[in-house]
C-alpha cells in the first residue's frame, strides 16, 4: 500500500489534506486512513484493536468520534444534561448530550436523537464541519457541496450519495481530512487539530518517519531537533538539517524561485527571504499569517491572524511582516510565539510562482547569556495538561537528555486514582527536548494524565548543546488550572 502524502489545495483558502494515491479503491483507503488515525491515538478499535472499517456506524458512535477529534471525550463523560428521552440509561447519553450543548449535533426530533440509527455521509459532514468551527445549516446550505469545498470528501467515491449510510471506513477518511482543516478563523484558536495532536503525541518522531508529510504540521523547533526542516527539499536531503540554523530551509539552486530563509527580526517582525526579487504587488492576499501559538500575554492568536493587524512590506527579495496595535504603534515584543505563514508569490522577472507555508519561531525570552547554562522558566505547558516545561537560556544537548536528567523529588496535591510514588516513578513520564526547552510528559499507557492541582519538586541535570555548560538544581512547578 502506498504511503500517505500531503497536498495543498488552492481555493477560497489554502487547505491541506492527507490523500492516498488515486489508484487505490475507496475500501483500500479505509484501512490506510484507519491506521493513520490509530497511530495518532485518535481512534481505538474494538477490544482486540480491530477497526472494522466495513461495519456500519451509528449516530451515537459518530458522536464519540467527533469528541475524540476535539479531544473532549473525558469532559463529555461527566455531562449531566438530559436532552433526548431516547438516551436515558444508554452508554452514549453523556456524550450525545454534551455534543448537543456544544452545538455539534441535533436530534431527529425535539426529544429523540436516534442513537442507534445508521449515520449518513451528510450527517458526518455536518458534525465534522461544526467541530472545526464552521456553520452547517441544512436549511440554508448545501452541506455536501460545502464539505467537498473544504476538502472533507477527498478519497471518497466521487459519486457517493450524501444520504447513504456511512461505514466506519467512510468516517476514517472524513476524520483524516478534517484534522488538517484550519478551524474557522472567526473563532479564537484557529490552528488545525493535527498540529495540536502532534505537539502532545508521545511518538512524534516515529510518526514523522512513517508519514513524511506530517513534517509540514510540526512546530519548527520540533523539525530542527528531529532532523527535519520545512521547505521544498525532500526528506532524504533533510536528515542532517539540525546542523543548520533552525530557521533556514536547505540550500536551493539560486536560479530556481524558492523560499531561501525564514527568520525573525529582533523582537517585532518576520522576514521571508526568496531566491529572486519579488513582484511589487505582493501583499496580504499573497502573504497570510495562518496561525500562531506559544506563550505571550499580549494578544490572543486571533489578533495575529487578523490581516488588519499586520503590514506586508516587499524589499527586493524579502517580505517583511510587522504587527501593529489599533493606535498604529508597532507591536514591540513577539517573544515566546511561533507563527505559521502561508505564501503565494511571484518573482519580478518572469512571474515564476512559489507556494507554501513555513513556521517561524521567536524565543526572545531565552537568550544566551555569558554566565553559562541556566534555568530561566518552569511552568505547566500552556498547550497540554499532562506536560511540564523547563526553559533554559541556551540550546540543549538532546542526545544527553533522558529520564536520567530529571528526578521528581516530591509531588503534593490531589493524586486522583494515582499516588505520589506513581508520579515519582520515571516509568510513568517521558523526558524530551526541543531547542531550549525540556518537557516532562506524563502518560498512563497510551493515555495522557492531567496534572491539575498538583505541585512538583523537580531536580534537573542538563547539558548545553554547543559547549560543556551544565545546569543543575531544583525547581517547583505548581499546576493551578482553576
Amino acid at each position: 500500500m502506498k504511503k500517505i502524502v500531503g497536498i495543498f489545495i488552492l481555493s477560497v483558502a489554502l487547505i491541506s489534506s492527507f490523500i492516498v494515491y488515486a489508484d487505490t479503491s475507496e475500501r483500500e483507503n479505509f484501512a490506510t486512513y484507519g491506521e493513520f488515525l490509530q497511530d495518532l491515538n485518535l481512534i481505538k478499535g474494538d477490544d482486540n484493536g480491530n477497526l472494522n472499517p466495513n461495519d456500519s456506524l451509528s449516530r451515537e458512535e459518530a458522536v464519540v468520534i467527533i469528541l475524540r477529534m476535539l479531544r473532549e471525550e473525558e469532559q463529555a463523560k461527566k455531562c449531566q444534561a438530559k436532552v433526548f428521552s431516547d438516551l436515558h440509561g444508554r452508554w452514549s447519553e453523556p456524550y450525545v448530550n454534551y455534543a448537543k450543548q456544544k452545538g455539534l449535533v441535533n436530534g431527529i426530533s425535539e426529544h429523540s436523537f436516534g442513537a442507534t440509527d445508521k449515520v449518513t455521509i451528510k450527517q458526518l459532514y455536518t458534525m465534522f464541519l461544526r467541530a472545526a468551527g464552521y456553520s452547517a445549516d441544512w436549511a440554508t446550505e448545501d452541506i455536501v457541496a460545502k464539505a467537498e469545498q473544504y476538502g472533507l470528501a477527498y478519497d471518497l467515491d466521487q459519486a457517493i450519495d450524501g444520504d447513504k449510510a456511512a461505514l466506519r471506513g467512510h468516517s476514517f477518511i472524513i476524520f483524516s481530512n478534517a484534522i488538517t482543516l484550519p478551524t474557522n478563523p472567526e473563532v479564537e484558536n484557529n490552528s488545525c487539530v493535527l498540529t495540536k495532536v502532534l505537539r502532545e503525541h508521545p511518538n512524534t518522531y516515529q510518526l514523522a518517519l512513517k508519514y513524511e508529510d506530517l513534517i509540514d504540521y510540526l512546530p519548527d523547533s520540533y523539525q530542527a531537533d528531529y532532523g527535519f526542516m520545512t521547505g521544498h527539499a525532500n526528506h532524504e536531503n533533510n536528515k542532517h538539517a539540525n546542523e543548520h540554523d533552525k530557521h533556514d530551509v536547505m540550500p536551493v539552486n539560486s536560479v530556481k524561485f524558492e523560499l531561501l530563509k525564514s527568520s525573525v527580526t529582533n523582537e517585532n517582525g518576520i522576514v521571508l527571504e526568496f531566491s529572486q526579487d519579488l513582484a511589487m504587488n505582493t501583499g496580504k492576499d499573497e502573504i497570510e499569517v495562518y496561525s500562531s501559538y506559544g506563550k505571550n500575554d499580549i494578544h490572543y492568536e486571533s489578533f495575529y491572524t487578523n490581516p488588519d493587524n499586520y503590514k506586508v512590506i516587499v524589499d527586493n527579495n524579502k517580505v517583511w511582516i510587522k504587527f501593529y496595535e489599533d493606535n498604529g504603534k508597532q507591536v514591540s515584543n513577539l517573544s515566546g510565539l511561533n507563527f505559521v505563514v502561508k505564501y503565494t508569490v511571484d518573482n519580478k522577472v518572469d512571474n515564476a510562482s512559489d507556494v507554501g507555508k513555513v513556521t517561524v519561531s521567536y524565543d526572545g525570552d531565552y537568550v544566551t547569556s555569558g554566565g553559562g547554562l541556566e534555568l530561566v522558566k518552569a511552568e505547566p505547558s500552556p498547550d497540554a495538561r499532562n506536560v511540564i516545561n523547563l526553559w533554559f537560556n541556551q540550546l540543549l544537548d538532546y542526545h544527553e537528555i533522558s529520564n536520567d536528567s530529571i528526578d521528581i523529588i516530591s509531588v503534593s496535591g490531589d493524586y486522583g486514582e494515582f499516588s505520589e510514588e506513581w508520579f515519582k516513578d520515571d516509568n510513568n513520564y517521558v523526558v524530551g527536548t526541543t531547542d531550549k526547552k525540556v518537557y516532562i510528559r506524563y502518560m498512563d499507557g497510551s493515555s495522557s494524565i492531567e496534572l491539575e492541582d498538583l505541585v512538583f519538586e523537580i531536580e534537573y541535570d542538563i547539558k548545553a548543546r554547543e559547549n560543556d555548560d551544565r545546569a543543575e538544581g531544583e525547581v517547583t512547578v505548581d499546576f493551578d488550572r482553576k
